[in-house]
């Protein structure tokens, strides 16, 4: 019996949250800059703003678009070392699906220690057998940080 696409997807978005809030001493070295990554979300994966995002709201959009897109190193380079692992395996929960962000737009919108907080509007939209599902990225708050001169994901608030 299959399991609905929903389910599947939820556990592994709640396999990837208990590991976050775990936290992790994950990372590699020699992994290129997130700056050196230049390509940016598609119109139409995002959502039209009137002024440009933040560097750490850029950073989650590009975070979110890699893992759709389910490129590791990308996700690697944008994660910070210590969240690193749960962020592949964040992504590994889309290996069975096929994903792409849907009207996806992010803020900064404020702080907690030394981290930026973002949230995001839209959807990453999921199909499996022709099963279409819907998950709201404005569930999550990303927490970013500035490491190695560089913006990171680093977790969810």
């Amino acid at each position: 019996m299959r399991k609905p696409l929903w389910a599947v997807a939820a556990c592994w978005i709640a396999l990837a949250l208990v590991l976050a809030a775990c936290g992790g001493t994950g990372g590699t070295a020699n992994t290129p800059s997130p700056a050196a990554m230049t390509s940016a979300p598609s119109p139409t994966a995002m959502a039209s703003a009137t002024s440009a995002p933040s560097p750490a709201a850029r950073t989650v959009e590009n975070y979110l678009a890699a893992l759709v897109s389910k490129d590791a190193a990308k996700v690697s380079n944008l994660a910070c070392k210590a969240w690193e692992q749960d962020a592949l395996l964040e992504m590994d929960g889309f290996q069975a699906v096929k994903a792409e962000l849907d009207n996806v737009s992010c803020k900064a919108t404020g702080t907690a220690g030394d981290a930026t907080l973002v949230s995001c509007t839209g959807n990453i939209a999921l199909t499996y057998n022709n099963e279409l599902q819907s998950l709201d990225v404005s569930r999550q708050t990303y927490k970013v940080i500035q490491e190695g001169g560089d913006y990171r994901v680093c977790g969810y608030q």
